[in-house]
């Protein structure tokens, strides 16, 4: 418990506040712990520094920011590979990474379909690897509740620091810290009142289906209809659902992208034509089955379903690449 003044001039004719579209870096604290637990750094009225050379207080904003400390995990040991045994879910011991996007987006995302494109590429561009889905809700699409994998192990930010223990303790209305570090590690500006699309509550559940209130689903950009969302510098249910009205969809917001837990894929997934084999026929197979969906009544084919959640996507092209790379019939291919 403490208090920090910031003693010095105000230039003249002031202080920048954005340089060339970012946000302007005006100080820096280090704050070194004496021991572990949860702190609040928040800033006073009458802090100088929030004058100008008037003597009036320009303090327009002003956000308080809850910090957890905690001791750094240690490096995981590297072993040696070994092969897992076939499993439904994933085992307590997978780590799901999460991050917000470091850019910004207006409500037209594509859909959710194109939200986890978005996802997809900011994870690709810092060389994360693996399958990323984004925390967002429609009504003809789902929500993270039906689409997403539900790992029983932790979840974690791109830093190594625990957000949740695991689904279960990622919908219970508290994490255990923020999700402001973004794909590439460092931390988001804070932007009010809120900075992530979500239309979803801390369930994973869809928050509003009317499509005047989601950015009709996540594809217009129009300044008279509305989107919710989250803010990522939270941990209790404003994460995802903030309290603060619905945004213009035209505004410009981030995205919450999480990973999703791999699963051991059958010896038998990937014969898309029933024909006994797995080869590149399946693969034009699955490309004329993707985005079908069996909960709305669309016919898929088994084989290709290679995670059997009903739906052919990015996941299931993933891993009939890899089936394919491992039986030898496409070579080049980095699993």
């Amino acid at each position: 418990t403490g208090e920090i003044s910031l003693v010095g001039g105000v230039p003249d004719p002031g202080y920048k506040t954005s340089v060339g579209g970012e946000s302007a870096l005006m100080a820096t604290i280090v704050f070194s712990a004496k021991s572990l637990g949860q702190g609040t750094i928040s800033f006073t009225n009458e802090s100088e520094i929030l004058s100008n050379l008037n003597n009036i207080n320009i303090l327009t904003i002003k956000r308080g920011y809850d910090v957890a400390i905690r001791v750094k995990p240690s490096p995981t040991p590297i072993s040696a590979p070994v092969t897992p045994a076939p499993s439904a879910t994933p085992t307590s011991g997978t780590v799901t990474r999460v991050f917000v996007t470091s850019t910004t987006y207006n409500g037209n995302l594509g859909g959710l379909t194109g939200a986890d494109l978005k996802c997809q590429a900011r994870a690709d561009s810092a060389k994360l690897g693996g399958i990323w889905k984004a925390w967002l809700s429609s009504s003809t699409d789902g929500s993270p509740s039906t689409r997403f994998i539900k790992n029983t192990g932790p979840y974690k930010n791109v830093l190594g620091n625990v957000i949740a223990n695991d689904w279960s303790d990622l919908t219970d209305q508290v994490l255990t810290s923020s999700l402001a570090a973004n794909e590439n590690g460092s931390l988001q500006n804070i932007t009010e009142p809120w900075n992530v699309w979500t239309n979803t509550w801390t369930s994973g559940s869809i928050y509003d289906t009317a499509s005047n209130l989601t950015c009709n689903n996540w594809t217009s950009d129009s300044s008279s209809i509305t989107g919710r969302g989250g803010a990522s510098w939270k941990t209790d249910v404003r994460w995802t659902a903030s309290e603060i009205s619905g945004q213009a969809c035209n505004t410009l917001k981030r995205l919450y992208c999480f990973e999703q837990p791999s699963k051991t894929i059958p010896s038998n997934k990937g014969d898309g034509n029933k024909d006994g084999k797995v080869n590149l026929i399946d693969m034009s197979v699955l490309h004329t089955d993707y985005n079908k969906d069996a909960q709305k009544g669309q016919t898929i084919r088994a084989g290709i379903d290679m995670n059997d959640d009903g739906i052919i996507n990015l996941h299931d092209y993933s891993a009939l690449l890899k089936r394919l790379s491992e039986l030898g019939v496409i070579k080049g291919y980095k699993i």
